[in-house]
């Protein structure tokens, strides 16, 4: 469902190599979610990932790591790109799942 939240996060390219990125959410479900960014900078799918997100602007930064799943570089090489994250673990999940929820709700009833 659509939700846009700011993403701050490492992808890891290798056992010693990584690198930083930023990006906003498209769409998330308690499983996965959907973040556009910048440039690939040799993203790939089953690239580990760690990253934090704020649910509400003022809150804290709740931490996740996952995995690749798919990725989307919308035609042009030196990007924006797309990419389908599988969500490995999340720091207080109780707080992911009601924030997708209250987004559930507000999108049924307008």
């Amino acid at each position: 469902m659509p939700l846009s939240l700011p993403i701050y996060g490492k992808i890891r390219n290798g056992f010693f190599r990584s690198h930083d990125f930023e990006g906003k959410t498209e769409d998330a479900s308690y499983e996965g979610l959907c973040i556009n960014f910048p440039a690939p900078n040799g993203l790939g799918r089953g690239s580990k990932i760690r990253f934090k997100t704020q649910l509400y602007r003022g809150d804290f930064l709740l931490e996740a790591t996952g995995v690749v799943r798919w990725v989307d570089t919308q035609n042009t090489p030196e990007g924006p790109i797309r990419m389908g994250v599988e969500l490995t673990e999340v720091g207080h999940p109780r707080h992911w799942v009601e924030r997708i929820e209250e987004e559930r709700v507000s999108s049924v009833t307008t």
